[in-house]
């Protein structure tokens, strides 16, 4: 019952090379955590575009209400997952999950057609998970700052 914090290949200022690099290895894995955790600012950039960090930051106190929401909802068993897509890249994901790294969420249906229509509700046509639930319904709605 953990989340997936997960930057899709345009979060990097590099995006080619985070592609070639292949699947994440422990120690880029640790590098990116220890920017991102890093309170002094002191510990330098591991090649992320500027922004990532602070959305980032901004999506962690989500998943203790997606926690909280995941075993207390009566819709909890209709949700199989609940995601937030950033400009930046950023992806956040409750209950976590491995995705293809080529996957962004801002190519996604969900994302753009909740762009289209700001302060509406979107429903999706039915389309397979990412994350290997099978078939799903997105429902999005924009979240401004």
């Amino acid at each position: 019952d953990a989340a997936t914090l997960y930057f899709a290949v345009g979060a990097y200022m590099s995006p080619l090379s985070r592609l070639a690099t292949g699947p994440d290895s422990p120690t880029a894995v640790q590098s990116i955590k220890a920017y991102l955790t890093d309170a002094t600012q002191l510990i330098g950039n591991p090649g992320l575009r500027p922004g990532v960090r602070m959305d980032a930051a901004a999506v962690f106190p989500i998943t203790h209400i997606w926690k909280k929401q995941s075993t207390e909802s009566d819709l909890s068993k209709f949700i199989v997952r609940r995601y937030l897509g950033m400009p930046s890249g950023v992806t956040f994901m409750y209950p976590g999950t491995l995705i293809d790294q080529s996957y962004d969420p801002r190519a996604q249906a969900w994302y753009i057609n909740a762009l289209k229509s700001p302060g509406k509700v979107v429903v999706s046509a039915p389309h397979l998970d990412p994350g290997g639930a099978g078939h799903i319904v997105t429902v999005s709605h924009t979240v401004y700052q």
